[in-house]
């Protein structure tokens, strides 16, 4: 039989509070996960994300979207790593290239996206692959050779949402 995975997505506009009390009752409710905006100019989705995890004990947390226009592929691995830690586990990382309304409040050009997105991908799964260096085909993001990965040891990477 097929399981079904319900899933609630909130805004990041929601202050911390409520949004802790919401992740506790959504998990009481048999949800199955939480997924948090990141939107720029609201709050921070990952720090949300690692207040609900103190929180929640079976809730998956998710956030949508990590983009590589205002974060680099080193710091989305670094959050994703440390997230899974703080979750036990249960962090669902959502990549893509981002609003670019949001992007272009900023002054962030979103140009090539498919490229910037496919390519941030790459260089975050690498990153997360301590065994071997970081090395990206492309020309939008570079990585120093000589063998960057996640600093520290980390889970099995989870299941995540890609969105171009």
């Amino acid at each position: 039989m097929t399981r079904i995975t319900v899933s609630v997505r909130l805004n990041n506009d929601i202050p911390a509070s409520l949004l802790g009390e919401i992740a506790v009752a959504a998990e009481r409710a048999g949800f199955d996960q939480l997924w948090v905006s990141h939107d720029l100019f609201l709050r921070c989705a990952p720090a949300l994300l690692a207040c609900l995890a103190t929180r929640t004990a079976t809730l998956d947390l998710g956030v949508a979207i990590l983009n590589p226009y205002s974060l680099h592929p080193a710091e989305i691995a670094m959050a994703a790593a440390t997230l899974q830690e703080i979750s036990g586990g249960g962090f669902r990382p959502g990549r893509g290239a981002g609003a670019r309304e949001f992007l272009g409040w900023a002054g962030i050009s979103r140009t090539r996206p498919w490229q910037r997105t496919r390519e941030a991908v790459l260089a975050v799964r690498a990153l997360l692959q301590r065994d071997r260096p970081a090395r990206i085909p492309g020309a939008m993001i570079r990585l120093a050779r000589g063998g960057a990965t996640c600093g520290f040891p980390r889970r099995r990477t989870s299941p995540s949402t890609w969105v171009a």
